[in-house]
């Protein structure tokens, strides 16, 4: 994924999605990349042509290879700066550091002197974005988060992020692709204090909108797969198409 063409390929017929956050493991299948989060020793590994996503969560590491990207972060003090001119993002639980070369699809921050700061305990994100929080420019990109009530907005576009840690709401316009959940049946909830990425058991349906897709969560066995018949989704040029179901 580039953010600066914003290129979001999803893979849906082999994706794997498993979101258990607290107990249960986390893993998502981008074509053959491989999305695993796992908690108490969890492993976050992406393939994303050279790119390597490791995360290990007792010491918590998160080594991502974009070209030479290296992201340490541990849970202890999870402080961390993206430094976007060297494009360098520094994770510091003691000195944790996150290097990021995007090429030229730079995430996150340094668009000015974007700075990232994120708290423990109640998680505070701030990037300096002229002035702002939490600032990632992509497009006309805004990002803000509070801590304590953890919102966060997301301009793509006109596309909208909100999260509230109660009553989360999760709004994602990408191109024409569409990311809502529903609460009472979709429920994303991001609790910053406890950390933990709620989505409702049983029937957690992520319903992504790049023309017809759909992105169906089940805590427990946690699965993150398209629907059969339903379309697959790929991006092209950092916007969605919609693909026929037939593998690619």
């Amino acid at each position: 994924m580039k953010l600066g063409i914003t290129r979001f390929a999803v893979k849906w017929d082999i994706a794997s999605f498993a979101v258990i956050w607290g107990i249960e493991s986390f893993a998502v299948k981008w074509g053959t990349t491989r999305f695993a989060v796992k908690p108490g020793i969890a492993r976050f590994a992406v393939k994303w042509g050279i790119a390597r996503f490791a995360e290990k969560w007792g010491c918590t590491r998160f080594a991502v290879k974009w070209g030479i990207a290296r992201f340490a972060e541990k849970p202890g003090i999870t402080r961390f700066a993206v430094k976007w001119g060297c494009t360098r993002f520094a994770v510091k639980p003691s000195i944790a550091r996150f290097a990021v070369k995007w090429g030229i699809a730079r995430f996150a921050v340094k668009w000015g002197i974007a700075r990232f700061a994120e708290k423990p305990g109640i998680t505070r994100f701030a990037v300096k974005w002229g002035c702002t929080r939490f600032a990632v420019k992509l497009g006309i990109a805004r990002f803000a988060e509070k801590p304590g009530i953890t919102r966060f907005a997301v301009k793509w576009g006109c596309t909208r992020f909100a999260v509230k840690p109660g009553i989360a709401r999760f709004a994602v316009k990408w191109g024409i692709a569409r990311f809502a959940e529903k609460w009472g049946i979709t429920r994303f909830a991001m609790k910053w204090g406890i950390t933990r990425l709620a989505v409702k058991p049983r029937i957690a349906r992520f319903a992504v909108k790049p023309g017809i897709a759909r992105f169906a969560v089940k805590r427990g066995i946690a699965r993150f797969r398209r629907e059969m018949g339903v379309y697959k989704v790929c991006s092209e040029m950092g916007y969605y198409k919609v693909c026929s179901t037939s593998r690619s």
